[in-house]
C-alpha cells in the first residue's frame, strides 16, 4: 500500500485499487491504533488501515499543510 498526495487531494494505492480524496471534501482526520479515519464535509467517514512502519507524522504534516484539522471521533 502507498499513500501519496497531489495538488488536488490524497491518493491511496492498494494492490489494483486507487482511491482519490479531494482536499476540499476532508473535514478532519484522526489516527487510530491500526489506521487513520477521515471525516468528510457530509459527515461520512472512511478508515484506511496503515502499515506499522508508515510515517504518521509525515501524513499529519501533509494534511495540515492543506488546512485539514486533526479531530476527535
Amino acid at each position: 500500500m502507498k499513500i501519496d498526495s497531489g495538488p488536488k487531494g490524497l491518493i491511496r494505492i492498494k494492490a489494483d485499487n486507487i482511491t482519490s480524496i479531494p482536499w476540499e471534501l476532508i473535514s478532519s482526520y484522526t489516527f487510530i491504533v491500526d489506521g487513520i479515519v477521515f471525516k468528510f464535509t457530509d459527515d461520512s467517514e472512511i478508515t484506511f488501515l496503515l502499515p506499522k512502519d508508515i510515517d504518521r507524522d509525515l501524513i499529519a504534516k501533509e494534511l495540515e499543510a492543506h488546512s485539514i484539522k486533526k479531530g476527535a471521533l
